[in-house]
């Protein structure tokens, strides 16, 4: 979510009452272009400030900061319902919804509904996001399809319809059973069958 071309390091005055001094850098076309640009050295009292994107990034520029030491190499997300191996999954940054269903084993084939998929999102000012997604491993990167993944979402994998209704009646009948069992063997013993 960081605007990369717009990195501007803030240095205080030498002389007391001075003006700080303010570098600008585009970190963005050095990713992107190969452009040369000054590493400089930090001091004490330096601060560095970084612009928030205002659009969501192509996926160049995704895949580009991704390889770079700008992004951590892998973050953490967390795939809940049906999946063969739910939980937590560590994923390469920038990683598409299919990197992190598939290192969750994908999609259970007899239980999950693959076209009602969710994407919960805890955002910065503390709303949750959630986003119904179809799911499509094969869908280009960052599409409505396969987004890029941030770190701390939740995708979670819904049962499909058969799967619900069995699990109702599973639900339904199971304290019945040992009522079932009680007569039966109430039969049994009195001899009448």
């Amino acid at each position: 979510m960081a605007d990369l071309s717009k990195v501007v390091l803030i240095r205080p005055a030498a002389q007391p009452g001075a003006a700080p001094v303010e570098f600008s850098f585009d970190y963005l076309g050095v990713l992107l272009d190969g452009r040369p640009t000054v590493n400089p050295l930090l001091m004490d009292g330096d601060m560095i400030r970084v612009a928030k994107l205002e659009t969501s990034p192509s996926s160049e520029v995704l895949i580009k900061t991704a390889a770079s030491n700008f992004a951590p190499d892998s973050i953490a997300v967390t795939v809940v319902g049906e999946v063969i191996s739910p939980g937590l999954k560590q994923v390469r940054s920038n990683s598409p919804l299919a990197a992190a269903v598939m290192a969750a084993g994908d999609l259970n084939p007899s239980r999950a509904n693959g076209n009602d998929l969710r994407l919960l999102r805890l955002e910065t000012d503390g709303t949750v996001v959630a986003r119904k997604i179809r799911f499509d491993p094969a869908a280009p990167l960052d599409s409505q399809a396969n987004p890029a993944l941030h770190n701390g979402d939740v995708i979670v994998v819904p049962r499909n319809t058969w799967t619900r209704a069995n699990d109702f009646l599973v639900q339904a009948v199971t304290p019945l059973v040992p009522l079932l069992n009680a007569a039966s063997l109430y039969r049994i013993s009195s001899g009448s069958f």
